[in-house]
């Protein structure tokens, strides 16, 4: 299982309410791409709210990257189960 360092470190800091600045500061530290705003409040707003109520997203999130859009497909198949007749 290959884990996605940048991701993993994103989760914990969004966790620990960690200032963007910092955050970038912290990636430019262990020379990883900073992160935008836009991307920043992605993670605050929808990773991290999904890896906390589900530990099989946040494996999802941390080493299969997944995109919004694989977890908008995962969460409506989940809601519109139907029943067994």
């Amino acid at each position: 299982m290959r884990v996605n360092k940048r991701s993993q470190f994103l989760l914990s800091c969004v966790a620990d309410s960690v200032s963007l600045k910092k955050v970038n500061h912290q990636l430019k530290e262990r020379m990883m791409e900073p992160i935008i705003e836009e991307e920043w409040n992605l993670w605050v707003n929808f990773y991290e709210p999904l890896a906390s109520s589900d530990p099989v997203y946040e494996k999802e999130i941390v080493c299969n990257d997944r995109p919004l859009a694989w977890f908008a497909r995962d969460l409506k198949g989940r809601h519109n189960k139907k029943g067994i007749s």
